[in-house]
């Protein structure tokens, strides 16, 4: 099997592309015809690929693509993409549909998938997952209905090693209601698996979030509204003092006291 190479362009070439000439570069691999691009004098990527008209009279073209990233500084490839669309003859935008991967790739054409997504029609399906490009563990994974999120979605942070839950999101139908867990870092261990932020959202960024400390209790309660603070806000110090006020569209309003352990007023301001 033919090595991958880093292949410069010639001096003169290089000048021309530096100029605003566009340079490209065809070699042959494995029987297969691969296009180098050098945008900036150097070799960018590489890419391999066909487009077939269908035979039903649709003008619907069906197109796939590879394309492989070098890395400069080894003058070796890194990564690479594999995708597949359709568009319509006259042109009016591709529509992804079909497999889409992402990978980690050497010399020797040796593949390690990093990203695998599903489309149809340009909606995702199916179940998603992606891989850190380091430590090649699982980072996130997650299923669609058309483009719709569904069920359990879980994203995970390597760490030392392994992988460990960062956060976790459950869809009840669609973006707009859903609820999602994050957990502490995990740089600290007596952190690890407890829970950071507990939001329910019911419409774009609307809903409540519950903070927590790291023994479990109640840090603050705040009330959103498209992203915004809009409604209640608690907030308990570790010293038994309670805060309590309201927001409207990110403003304080009206009057915010704050109570002592025993519910004693021990402040009281008005916005």
């Amino acid at each position: 099997m033919d090595k991958i190479r880093y292949i410069n362009l010639d001096p003169i070439s290089r000048i021309y592309v530096e100029l605003g000439g566009d340079k490209k570069k065809e070699v042959v691999y494995n029987g297969e015809t691969w296009t180098y691009d050098y945008p900036l004098g150097r070799p960018s990527h590489m890419s391999n690929g066909e487009e077939l008209e269908r035979n039903d009279g649709s003008g619907i073209v069906d197109i796939k693509r590879t394309v492989i990233y070098f890395n400069h500084k080894l003058k070796k490839p890194k990564l690479g993409t594999f995708k597949t669309w359709y568009h319509k003859d006259p042109y009016t935008g591709w529509i992804n549909h079909g497999t889409w991967n992402e990978f980690l790739i050497d010399e020797y054409w040796n593949k390690t998938i990093t990203k695998k997504t599903e489309w149809k029609h340009n909606k995702i399906v199916g179940t998603q997952e992606k891989y850190c490009e380091k430590c090649l563990q699982l980072i996130f994974i997650g299923s669609w209905d058309l483009g719709i999120p569904i069920g359990v979605h879980k994203n995970f942070v390597c760490f030392r090693g392994g992988t460990y839950l960062q956060k976790q999101t459950k869809y009840h139908s669609g973006y707009d209601n859903y609820e999602v867990i994050r957990f502490f870092p995990y740089s600290e261990s007596d952190h690890r698996g407890k829970i950071e932020e507990k939001c329910e959202y019911h419409g774009y960024m609307t809903g409540k979030c519950t903070n927590y400390n790291t023994d479990g209790s109640v840090r603050k309660v705040t009330d959103f509204k498209e992203g915004k603070y809009h409604g209640s806000h608690f907030y308990y110090y570790k010293d038994g003092r309670k805060l309590e006020g309201q927001y409207e569209h990110d403003e304080k309003v009206g009057y915010w006291t704050t109570y002592s352990k025993d519910g004693t007023i021990l402040e009281k301001r008005s916005y």
